[in-house]
């Protein structure tokens, strides 16, 4: 297989690392978004980083937007690194917030997931991105 086939791997691959990380943080944050106030507040207060500063339901209103919307940007490419940056922080938070919980396996997922949004950071999103076909035309 010749150059092209080979890069049409590498996209596909981006592809699925792409829907593999934002369908999972669709699936977590839209549901605590919709239920309101009450999940908004239960979505930062187990994690004092997040839940120290201003009102809870407002912080965690605040942190779901942005991983719903860099999940979304994931998923069509729009603002890629800004995503991938935006989700690395996340996970950082949460691998911290594991840690200081003493648990063993919960920070290996986290660091992962640091490691996947790092790589995707580097590599961009792909030819297989909704931003990638609107620039191209």
């Amino acid at each position: 297989m010749g150059e092209r086939g080979r890069n049409q791997r590498i996209d596909l691959g981006l592809l699925v690392m792409r829907l593999g990380l934002a369908v999972p943080m669709l699936i977590y944050a839209v549901p605590k978004l919709i239920a309101g106030a009450s999940a908004w507040q239960r979505a930062v207060r187990d994690i004092p980083l997040l839940g120290q500063s201003g009102s809870p339901e407002w912080v965690g209103l605040a942190v779901l937007i942005l991983v719903t919307l860099a999940a979304l940007m994931l998923l069509t490419g729009f603002l890629f690194r800004l995503a991938t940056l935006v989700l690395t922080l996340f996970f950082v938070v949460f691998l911290i917030h594991f840690m200081s919980l003493g648990y063993r396996t919960l920070p290996i997922y986290a660091a992962s997931q640091v490691g996947l949004c790092l790589g995707l950071m580097f590599s961009g999103p792909g030819r297989f991105s909704i931003a990638v076909k609107i620039e191209s035309k």
